[in-house]
């Protein structure tokens, strides 16, 4: 979005990360999980221990640009491109 102009001011990592944590949120799909387990509906083997995780994936470069994308760098990632703003830039 910030590299299309749709987030138009310059913003720092921590800006995404917490955006994200806003949206993204594990704690409760562990909550629903272990509803789910609790009922006896499905197994617990069947869902990942997300106790320890934050939400985020590994870093990601199956994207069609080929780009590897960190979610914890989201500023890096858009550095990754020649065209599109990026960290410093104004409209």
């Amino acid at each position: 979005m910030r590299r299309w102009g749709q987030i138009r001011e310059d913003k720092p990592d921590s800006w995404y990360l917490g955006t994200a944590k806003k949206v993204y949120r594990p704690d409760i799909y562990q909550a629903a999980a272990e509803s789910l387990i609790n009922d006896k509906l499905i197994n617990a083997e069947e869902f990942p221990d997300f106790t320890h995780l934050d939400g985020f994936r590994a870093p990601q470069a199956h994207f069609i640009d080929g780009n590897a994308y960190n979610g914890k760098a989201a500023n890096a990632y858009i550095s990754t491109f020649t065209i599109g703003l990026k960290q410093g830039d104004r409209i």
